[in-house]
């Protein structure tokens, strides 16, 4: 099996533990700083509400040119930081089908996928 197959594979087994079907990533906004208990970055409020300024930010780049991997990555990070995690996956996710041998967006979808198999969301 190829690099590309495996991540393919991770990133929906992921998804489907999460019970989440991508159709495509959300961008937008995120009204206020969410505090979920399931920041990885072990930071406090100011993380959060850095990462829920930079949302929408990555989303008008997303929207408004070509995809860029390295902005999903961005995405995946900023989304699992304000405790979004299924935005965060699907971003990921997107971002692994442009950069399936990053390194980076492999550690991430492991990560998120050992969190939702020990929180019980799978």
């Amino acid at each position: 099996m190829s690099a590309r197959q495996q991540m393919l594979v991770l990133a929906l087994s992921l998804l489907a533990f999460l019970g989440f079907v991508a159709g495509g990533v959300a961008v937008g906004t995120v009204a206020a700083p969410v505090d979920r208990g399931a920041r990885s970055d072990g930071g406090g409020e100011q993380v959060v509400e850095m990462a829920a300024a930079r949302i929408p930010v990555l989303g008008a780049q997303l929207t408004g040119g070509k995809p860029d991997g390295d902005a999903l990555k961005e995405l995946g990070l900023r989304y699992r930081q304000v405790g979004e995690m299924r935005l965060s996956v699907a971003a990921y996710v997107a971002a692994a089908e442009m950069r399936p041998n990053d390194a980076e967006i492999v550690r991430a979808l492991e990560e998120l996928r050992a969190m939702a198999q020990r929180s019980g969301k799978h």
